[in-house]
């Protein structure tokens, strides 16, 4: 699949019922980004990942409630607020800018249209930590098709550090670019394993 073609990475600005917060959000990354020393990207799904990453920031910014409102698979599963509100402003934005995209949320599940492209988020991934206030907790978001992951953006609760990646380009964090460790893989025998 070739993201040259357009309409494969068509962001939606200003349609009926766009989200006030949708353009806000568009905004603040975009001065976010002009600010970085250099850009790490302009692949469109990126700046829709970090539109609504801003949004997310904003709400948890907003709401940073560590309420357990509910459990999902056992009692040591929590949801709290701050998870559903970042989710919701999270999947606003990206209704709103992606309108014919899947959206498979941690909270609220699977919506929107089975298409080319599908967006995952966990608004909180560490909500245990989180709710103990261990500083080990993230906001991410990832943009995947036929052909797996496209981008993904993870921001760190505890550094704030922004994490980057775009399919055949590269991962940066802070808008540096990070490099790559290749080696070869040893033999079975020879692997070690750790567990704990």
């Amino acid at each position: 699949m070739s993201w040259g073609a357009p309409a494969s990475h068509e962001v939606v600005m200003g349609s009926a019922g766009a989200s006030g917060l949708a353009v806000v959000a568009a905004k603040e990354v975009s001065t976010r980004v002009k600010s970085m020393a250099e850009q790490p990207s302009d692949h469109p799904l990126l700046l829709v990942a970090n539109a609504a990453l801003e949004a997310g920031i904003a709400a948890l910014h907003e709401i940073d409630s560590r309420a357990v409102v509910r459990t999902k698979s056992s009692p040591t599963d929590p949801v709290t607020a701050t998870d559903r509100a970042v989710e919701q402003a999270i999947s606003e934005v990206i209704r709103t800018l992606r309108p014919h995209d899947e959206l498979v949320g941690e909270e609220y599940g699977t919506s929107g249209e089975a298409g080319r492209v599908r967006w995952l988020i966990d608004p909180i991934d560490g909500t245990v930590n989180f709710t103990y206030q261990i500083p080990y907790a993230a906001i991410s978001i990832a943009a995947v098709d036929d052909a797996g992951s496209v981008v993904g953006v993870v921001w760190d609760l505890g550094t704030e550090e922004r994490f980057v990646a775009v399919r055949g380009e590269g991962a940066w964090l802070d808008g540096e670019l990070l490099s790559m460790w290749r080696s070869e893989t040893p033999p079975l025998a020879e692997a070690l394993d750790s567990g704990g």
